[in-house]
Order: C-alpha cells, then structure tokens, then sequence
C-alpha cells in the first residue's frame, strides 16, 4: 500500500477470482489521483510484471511438449523449450522450422532459425528485421504469388535487451502483413546469442486471428518463450 494525504494505492491478489491482481488508485482530487500514478508508476509497472511473469512461469510449468518437439529443438538449436503438442509441424528444412496451431477465425505460429553471430550490429532492430523478413518471407507465403510475410513498417516496433542464462537477448514486438495482400497481425521476435554455437536464434511467433482479440493469443506465444534455456 502507498498512502499519503492526497493519494492512496491498493494492491489484492486473488479478490474477486484466480489468478488475479487488482490496483485500486484513489484521490482527493483528479490532480492529486493523476499525480500520485505519475509518482509510482514505474513500481505499478513492476508490481504486474511481476505477476505475469509469475503466471507464466506456472502456465510454462504445465505445457505438455512431446519427446520429438523438445530433442529435435535441441539438436537444431542448442536450446531448450517445450513446445506444446497442441502445435504441428508445418515447415521443416535445414534452416526453418515452423510451427503452427489452428484457432478460431486463423492460426498462430513459432518458426525458430538461425545466422552466423558477426558483430554487435546485428542486434540493431533494423537488422533484426532484415533478417526476419528475410527469412519469413521466403518460407511464409499467401495462397497467391509474391505475397511473402514481411515487417509492417508503417508501425513502429517495440524492442528490449535483456539477458537469458547469461546470453545477451534482444525481444522486438510489432505488426506483421503478407506483401500485396490484406492479412496481417502482432509477432513477438527474440534474438539470443548462443555463446557456444557461435550462433543468433532467432524464435518469431506470430498471430493471424482476423476480428478477434488478440491478447490471449499473444500470452500464449510469451508463456511459451519464457521458457527458453540456452
């Protein structure tokens, strides 16, 4: 709790249902309400990081991968991951693997590939982004020709470095569409050095669910990715 004469902020878990975190924020006035957020936003911020990332690691905990899924990851990429079975393998070749599961309305996707670690510029997002529509838009087409999977550049993407098992990391979210077509929706990519391989993994998973929310899907994909181990 965070209380002083103007301002006062509540934090409960587990109130009305589970999993669950409510924030109550009240003011004396809109001002004193407005500026007390201001003043703690950033541990507001933490304070549901937190849990979600504590909700997913319990989801990941439960995720039922197959013996195939988890040694074939291992092999191809020197990683660690569950992958649910609920996904099929739907493209397989030397340097692609993709996965994909059906829900309503579309799908959601997770390719994993790889490149050569050069330098440090690789881990500039406008890199990132090359590569990723390098090689998404070779391997995911539309049902027509020339409509490969590419980046929205229309949209700004989001990115943050972090570390994963000592390995440096970068996670970039934006917007997806297939060139000279009207399909499209959010990705999430992690880029992860390998120091062992000498390697950059890349794990791209993307969303196609045309008028309907997205943001159960995207969990999905992020409970799935924080369970890497390199």
């Amino acid at each position: 709790m965070t209380k002083n004469n103007d301002y006062v902020s509540l934090s409960l878990k587990e109130y009305w249902a589970k999993p669950q975190l409510i924030i109550f924020c009240a003011g004396n006035t809109k001002k004193s309400l407005m500026e007390g957020i201001e003043k703690e936003k950033l541990r507001l911020f933490e304070k549901v990081d937190h849990f979600e990332k504590t909700l997913m690691k319990k989801r990941y905990e439960n995720i039922k991968s197959t013996k195939e899924y988890k040694k074939m990851i291992k092999t191809r990429f020197d990683m660690s991951l569950n992958m649910p079975r609920s996904f099929n393998i739907s493209m397989n070749t030397d340097s692609f693997i993709c996965f994909t599961k059906e829900i309503e309305s579309g799908y959601m996707g997770i390719a994993l590939y790889t490149t050569t670690y050069k330098d440090t510029s690789q881990f500039n997002t406008k890199n990132i982004i090359s590569t990723r529509d390098r090689f998404l838009g070779k391997h995911i087409q539309g049902e027509f020709d020339n409509t490969p999977m590419i980046t929205e550049k229309k949209v700004s993407t989001i990115d943050k470095s972090f570390y994963l098992d000592s390995s440096f990391a970068k996670v970039t979210r934006g917007l997806w569409r297939l060139s000279n077509e009207y399909m499209g929706g959010p990705f999430i990519n992690q880029t992860i050095y390998n120091k062992r391989s000498g390697q950059l993994i890349h794990i791209d998973g993307f969303i196609y669910a045309p008028g309907k929310a997205k943001k159960k899907y995207l969990k999905e994909i992020e409970t799935i990715l924080s369970g890497i181990k390199i």
